[in-house]
């Protein structure tokens, strides 16, 4: 069964405030804010790497702070918003630490597809371009439960996973969200480009200076009006293919 989250007045120091949300059981939930919002505060909370000063979090109705980090660590995947490192392992050596493959299975056939890392394998990580780094970050986080992600029994967090890639491995990488969340996992990842999360998340949560705004289904809560009161800048919304896009006005 995929991990379920409830959050619930949860505070953390001039971080985020009195925030509360449920999760869907499996699906893609995106987390928007500006700068400074509390989007990394509440994705860490959420992960269970950092204790709330005041609230809950829940998982299938547990709360988190009583289970233990190894257990979550079996259901749960995990990515910062940058991996730094100060040897010059391979990014074969950096993978090998999270899986017990390290020939040509180092790397699954269908995150292959979706991050092309067979190619930066013995090439030094910390040489690697910004974005060639991140599809190698984003393939080491589902492989640290990617039995679990396969059996659809994981939550997957991602702190700015489209960061440094390209349009076409960013447009890849969110379909493959969609897959995973297909397969029973629960997702939940912050970005900054408004329709490109809207493309694959179902479920929203709008972020202003640690104060939840909004929370819900995508096309129940995003909307110009509450856009602009989460950026402080006027939308407007274009139909198109069949959907539609969120431009700046000028």
């Amino acid at each position: 069964m995929s991990v379920v989250v409830e959050v619930v007045s949860v505070s953390v120091a001039q971080r985020l405030q009195e925030v509360s949300l449920a999760l869907p059981g499996a699906g893609v939930s995106c987390v928007l804010g500006q700068n400074g919002a509390g989007k990394t505060t509440l994705l860490e909370c959420v992960a269970g790497l950092l204790a709330p000063d005041k609230g809950t979090i829940y998982w299938q109705s547990v709360d988190l702070e009583s289970v233990p980090l190894t257990e979550q660590a079996a259901v749960r995947c995990y990515q910062t918003q940058g991996d730094s490192m100060q040897f010059e392992l391979t990014a074969r050596e950096f993978l090998s630490f999270y899986t017990q493959g390290a020939g040509s299975d180092l790397i699954p056939d269908e995150l292959e597809t979706v991050l092309e890392v067979a190619v930066l394998l013995d090439k030094p990580f910390v040489r690697l371009s910004g974005g060639e780094q991140q599809r190698v970050t984003l393939a080491r986080t589902l492989l640290q439960n990617w039995a679990g992600v396969l059996a659809g029994k994981c939550l997957i967090v991602l702190d700015e996973p489209l960061k440094g890639l390209d349009i076409r491995h960013q447009r890849i990488f969110l379909q493959f969200l969609r897959t995973l969340a297909g397969y029973g996992n629960q997702v939940m990842f912050s970005c900054h480009d408004i329709n490109a999360a809207l493309s694959c998340a179902d479920f929203a949560c709008l972020l202003k200076q640690g104060k939840l705004l909004a929370a819900g289904p995508c096309m129940e809560v995003v909307t110009t009006e509450s856009l602009q009161q989460v950026f402080d800048c006027e939308f407007e919304f274009v139909p198109a293919l069949n959907c539609g896009i969120y431009l700046q006005k000028p």
